[in-house]
């Protein structure tokens, strides 16, 4: 009799974990399935937005707790790519994840939404999350790093924790914060791996590997991007691996491999275009007229820029104009025509002002500088290298402020203000070499020695030419050892007569 009760209960046993296993892998299923539906639509849909698996199946799960029929309604709306009506069937059940998955394709509006519904819930973690990740594609650095501020005070899950450390990690890289973004990616990786977070692992190596790239830590920087186009080329999605083959493009930029560029930057640009995103075609295109500019064809990196305006202009995307203005800037500026250079870095700066990228309006009032410089409008020279360095001490920005403090230099030698230009030069100097800038350095020292010769210090000018090439020797720069040394050599002919 007993045996009988414990084969009964051995049978019940055994049926319930059959529902429970069979119940799970039908969850699963639902999950796979409207991940992979929606990240195929959002990525050949949209320029811009967001993306979250973390969302996603959040909107997954909702679908799966409804009734046979409401599933069945919610699962042909995913089919037809009507995410809106998706976004309205929960907006009463679950106005967080309604919103934050209504941002994929209808940012502006929902965006507001989650604004607004922050105010008065400002610790939910999902809002902020979502907040976080609109701010980050639009690179609204201040109300990012306000929402990282936020999450550090708060507990969150696991699966939280990999989007808190991943938008941690993008605002310290635009602080240039290195080491600590870094920290923080490889945290949202792990995390991110363990969760079959896919897309947000191949996104957070992507990052890695950016910021290897901008360290010039090009070998670690080139194991990240092929490890994110791996991930991407596995889940068969065309977009996200173009999208990375143009930021392993920019790697060969950076070292000098220019025809592999060009050719990364040609696939990009055709799978781009054959998808109708016209934002991203066109930043291709910037790349591709900024990679001309590095090897000296002026007219056709002209031509390229002009087109990305064009695009950036019909997309109605300000901070791509401020690039193609830029980058138009540029190009004149090293065709000596410094006139139309400062019309068109101009434009960038009013761009770039307009989309708070800080960086870019630094760069632009450098070339803007460098134009009235050689226009000889000393004056107005010093007043745009005043206001580069007041908005480097007021915001955070990539710029290299020796370099402002190097043609100020420049500017009051023209000026015969020698005293300001050697104290300009020397803090000039004293930048570079911390952050081991050499050649830089080495033009610091020869600009240096060339107010001595002009006050008539031979002894120190021969001191300055010293460090000159002292510096240039630690560079390796060949070039500019051997116009150091012809100048030596001169100087102590001159001396010996």
């Amino acid at each position: 009799m007993c045996m009988k009760y414990f084969l009964f209960n051995i049978i019940i046993l055994m049926l319930g974990i059959w529902f429970v296993l069979k119940s799970n892998l039908r969850q699963k299923f639902y999950r796979d399935y409207i991940l992979r539906k929606v990240a195929q639509s959002y990525f050949y849909l949209n320029d811009k937005g967001i993306f979250s698996s973390y969302i996603v199946l959040k909107i997954a799960d909702l679908i799966y707790a409804e009734s046979l029929k409401n599933q069945k309604i919610l699962l042909s709306y995913i089919n037809a790519h009507d995410f809106k009506s998706v976004t309205d069937f929960f907006i009463n059940k679950d106005k967080v994840s309604a919103y934050a998955f209504g941002a994929f394709f209808n940012l502006k509006e929902n965006k507001k939404n989650l604004q607004q519904y922050i105010k008065q819930n400002f610790k939910d973690k999902s809002a902020l999350l979502a907040l976080g990740l609109i701010y980050d594609s639009e690179f609204n650095k201040n109300k990012l790093k306000q929402i990282v501020k936020s999450l550090q005070e708060l507990k969150l899950n696991k699966a939280q924790n990999g989007i808190k450390y991943y938008l941690t990690a993008k605002s310290e890289l635009s602080d240039a914060d290195m080491l600590n973004a870094s920290v923080h990616t490889l945290k949202a990786i792990k995390i991110f791996k363990k969760y079959n977070c896919f897309y947000e692992e191949a996104e957070a190596y992507a990052l890695l590997g950016e910021i290897y790239r901008i360290s010039a830590v090009y070998d670690l920087a080139q194991t990240m991007f092929d490890t994110a186009l791996k991930i991407y080329d596995c889940l068969d999605n065309e977009i996200k691996s173009a999208q990375i083959k143009a930021l392993k493009a920019m790697l060969c930029v950076g070292q000098e491999r220019f025809d592999e560029a060009d050719s990364l930057f040609s696939q990009s640009k055709k799978t781009f275009k054959t998808a109708k995103l016209t934002l991203s075609e066109a930043e291709i295109i910037n790349q591709q007229a900024l990679l001309n500019v590095l090897q000296k064809k002026y007219s056709k990196a002209l031509k390229y820029a002009t087109k990305a305006l064009m695009l950036h202009q019909k997309c109605k995307n300000i901070s791509g104009e401020a690039f193609s203005f830029e980058i138009i800037a540029l190009i004149y500026f090293y065709k000596k025509d410094y006139k139309t250079a400062l019309e068109n870095a101009q434009n960038a700066m009013i761009n770039y002002l307009k989309s708070k990228n800080y960086s870019g309006f630094a760069d632009s009032v450098f070339v803007a500088a460098q134009s009235l410089f050689e226009l000889k409008e000393y004056k107005k020279a010093e007043n745009m290298c005043r206001e580069l360095i007041d908005t480097y001490e007021k915001h955070s920005t990539c710029f290299h402020i020796a370099s402002a403090y190097s043609l100020l230099g420049l500017i009051y030698i023209k000026l015969k203000d020698f005293n300001r230009a050697t104290a300009l030069f020397k803090k000039s100097v004293n930048l570079e070499q911390c952050n081991e800038r050499y050649t830089a350095a080495a033009t610091d020292y020869t600009n240096l020695a060339l107010i001595e010769k002009k006050l008539g210090n031979k002894e120190n000018e021969l001191r300055y030419l010293d460090a000159a090439l002292e510096n240039a020797k630690k560079q390796g720069d060949d070039k500019l050892i051997k116009i150091i040394k012809e100048q030596i050599k001169k100087q102590t002919v001159l001396d010996n007569k």
